[in-house]
């Protein structure tokens, strides 16, 4: 009964409707603010933070060292519980720095598995790869 009582022109006040005092006006921002901007950080400078001292804890003492020896141990402690990926970056390190040398490959010994009917040395040389002939360039 109440609805027939109602003017046409009410507002009628519910859910996803509240009340027009309390709503947005036309042009009003619902964040007037806007978001706030971001902490803008200084340059810094990597060579000194790679030679600043730092605070590191070995066993029961504390002592000081530079980070980049902390990173080096670091990927060393991780290479000796064999993660690859810590191989890798010890030995590129240490080829790096020129600790230790890549030795060429000797050629020479070993065991070969030929098919029957074939020496050992026609094997090889049937595994070698063929150089490619060179082109000739159209005299055009």
């Amino acid at each position: 009964m109440s609805e027939q009582n109602e003017k046409p022109n009410e507002y009628k006040v519910g859910r996803n409707r509240p009340p027009k005092h309390s709503q947005w006006k036309k042009g009003q921002s619902g964040n007037p603010k806007g978001r706030p901007k971001s902490k803008k950080y200084g340059k810094i400078d990597v060579g000194l933070t790679l030679t600043e001292p730092v605070l590191v804890k070995i066993g029961d003492k504390t002592s000081r060292r530079e980070p980049f020896e902390v990173m080096v141990r670091q990927i060393a402690r991780q290479a000796l519980q064999e993660k690859p990926k810590a191989i890798k970056k010890f030995i590129k390190l240490c080829e790096k720095y020129e600790l230790f040398e890549v030795l060429p490959i000797k050629s020479g010994g070993g065991v070969i598995f030929a098919p029957k009917g074939i020496s050992p040395q026609e094997w090889v040389n049937s595994q070698q790869p063929k150089p490619k002939a060179a082109r000739k360039k159209d005299p055009s």
